[in-house]
């Protein structure tokens, strides 16, 4: 079990992600969480568990409309309401993405502010003002974006090895919330350390 005062649980799964494909370990990360799509690389896979749906850099691109490593820089411009990322004002999902496949990032963005006026999208030069007095929000809303791969946690692969649940850590928890059903699913028990 991971756990940590600074860091979230994204952080953690981004740096033990690291951590496993430094050791030469393909990874998968189940989730139905977009912003872990960032993650995504060769030997990264993300699994959306409720769409059972599996997805590689391709198909990240195809789709949110950018590369994985842009995810941050989408969600910087168009905020993110679930996770409290502000974004920029003004500056929705189809915006954000056409500003990022002219730009390769939000620094790349402000660094030739003056080009978002002659990119093909609609209201341009209010865009342009937009951005201009978004720019800490954008930057910000990046930062907040940005899944850590430096937390404190460190990857063993025997210690992520899966040997069944444990009755007796469960059962009271199943008990609480009326699950009392689903011990039967559980296709192995642990015996007690």
């Amino acid at each position: 079990m991971f756990a940590d005062q600074r860091y979230e649980a994204d952080d953690l799964v981004g740096t033990l992600a690291r951590q496993a494909v430094q050791q030469g370990v393909d990874v998968v990360v189940v989730s139905n969480d977009k912003d872990l799509m960032q993650l995504v690389s060769p030997r990264v896979s993300f699994y959306d568990f409720a769409r059972d749906r599996r997805y590689q850099s391709e198909e990240v691109t195809a789709h949110m409309g950018v590369r994985p490593e842009q995810i941050p820089d989408l969600l910087g411009l168009q905020g993110d309401a679930v996770d409290n990322i502000p974004g920029v004002k003004g500056v929705g999902v189809k915006t954000a993405v056409a500003l990022l496949q002219a730009f390769p990032s939000i620094e790349a963005i402000y660094a030739d502010l003056g080009r978002v006026e002659t990119l093909p999208i609609r209201g341009a030069k209010s865009l342009r003002r937009k951005l201009e007095s978004e720019r800490d929000n954008a930057v910000l809303s990046k930062q907040l974006a940005t899944i850590a791969i430096d937390a404190p946690a460190v990857y063993d692969a025997e210690g992520f090895r899966y040997r069944g649940a444990v009755a007796s850590a469960i059962d009271p928890l199943w008990e609480e919330l009326g699950f009392e059903r689903l011990r039967q699913r559980i296709p192995h028990w642990r015996p007690e350390d």
